[in-house]
């Protein structure tokens, strides 16, 4: 599913690295805005902060990600680090739930062996298998 983006994601993922067990817990409400997020992605590289609080962000200006030119704002300068700064000041309680107010993303335990978190599906199996062939 990732597929069309590796152009947008691959020269940043050195910096991306420290996104990547954030984002893990938010992806099912990232994915459906990738496609209008992925021009931006190099923008935010250095501000994890952003990937952390991802699901507050999109409950408060996921909005702007639906009306057509509204997301070009993410090009102005200033706007990534001004998102992050938001990240950590807005209010958690409608985007995470009355239970859920003083959470942090944890990672702990989501990288071992035994969670399986890197296998591949048979059916990437196959697709590598056919991008590998001689």
């Amino acid at each position: 599913r990732l597929l069309p983006y590796v152009p947008y994601i691959v020269p940043y993922l050195d910096d991306l690295e420290a996104h990547l067990p954030y984002l893990r817990a938010h992806l099912d409400k990232v994915f459906p805005h990738l496609p209008t997020l992925a021009p931006y992605i190099g923008r935010f590289a250095r501000h994890a902060v952003c990937s952390k609080n991802a699901d507050v962000l999109l409950w408060w200006f996921g909005w702007m990600l639906r009306v057509p030119v509204l997301h070009r704002v993410f090009l102005v300068p200033g706007v990534p680090p001004l998102c992050a700064w938001a990240a950590g000041w807005l209010p958690r309680r409608w985007a995470r739930g009355p239970n859920c107010v003083g959470v942090d993303c944890s990672v702990e335990g989501l990288y071992d062996g035994a969670s399986g978190w890197n296998r591949l599906l048979p059916e990437d199996e196959l697709w590598l298998d056919s991008w590998f062939a001689d």
